[in-house]
């Protein structure tokens, strides 16, 4: 007998992670929101136009300053991107008069995070600091077949920031499922929950990680994709197992 992988029904979710390839610590030039935290090692390229024309290209130090000739330090680190060309212009103001500055991000930091329990490759990871929570899953080889797509947590500050449901990320697109990570944030991945197979004619089948009491029709509809064209809808066959043994 051919064996035909058509016909397999695979764990849903996880094949995302078969190719996962490792991430460059730091990312040049990437744009950044308005509200990303500046830090140490954070670089700035900064523009100066009108009586003074210049450019400069500094780097954060571990103090969390910028040190430019004839202005002296500036502190940067924990100040929001969009707050930052206001503080650097305040500084040149103090010397010149009758020019403007225009500033963008270089190379960013890079942040330390930590993927724990049922990972693949668990262990700390040094990522880019744009580096959302998918990312950090993706560096660490993904979540293993024994772990849950459904009961994820993200832990800062030693307290459940989040709690990550994968399966709303990959079947409704929900981007809120895949929040931006900071330094020493741990992802927790727990073992996996309860399961259920579902093939047959329907549009994805697969096995199903259960969240809460899912009736047949929510696993079809939902999880399933609905029934397939040549599906017989008043035909469904449920197997389970009761106490060893094996009921339909």
């Amino acid at each position: 007998k051919v064996f035909d992988p058509s016909k397999v029904v695979y764990q849903y979710g996880y094949k995302l992670f078969n190719k996962s390839l490792p991430l460059a610590n730091n990312q040049d030039y990437i744009p950044v929101s308005d509200a990303y935290i500046l830090g140490p090692n954070d670089s700035i390229i900064i523009r100066v136009w009108g009586k003074i024309e210049e450019t400069f290209n500094e780097t954060i130090d571990n103090n969390g300053n910028i040190y430019l000739p004839k202005i002296g330090y500036i502190t940067l680190s924990g100040s929001r991107f969009k707050d930052a060309k206001k503080i650097i212009k305040k500084e040149f103001q103090k010397f010149y008069v009758n020019f403007d500055i225009g500033i963008t991000m270089g190379q960013l930091k890079s942040i330390k995070v930590y993927v724990v329990g049922e990972a693949v490759n668990p262990g700390a990871y040094n990522i880019s600091s744009m580096s959302t929570l998918f990312n950090a899953l993706h560096a660490s080889g993904g979540v293993s077949k024994d772990g849950s797509l459904r009961h994820i947590e993200l832990r800062r500050n030693n307290k459940t920031h989040k709690k990550i449901d994968l399966y709303d990320y990959l079947i409704k697109g929900d981007y809120s499922q895949d929040p931006l990570l900071e330094q020493n944030d741990t992802i927790f991945i727990p073992p996996i929950g309860d399961v259920v197979k579902v093939h047959g004619a329907v549009k994805r089948p697969a096995i199903y990680e259960l969240k809460y009491k899912t009736s047949a029709n929510q696993l079809i509809s939902y999880l399933a994709s609905g029934y397939s064209a040549d599906a017989i809808k008043n035909k469904l066959k449920i197997e389970r197992i009761e106490n060893q043994n094996r009921i339909i």
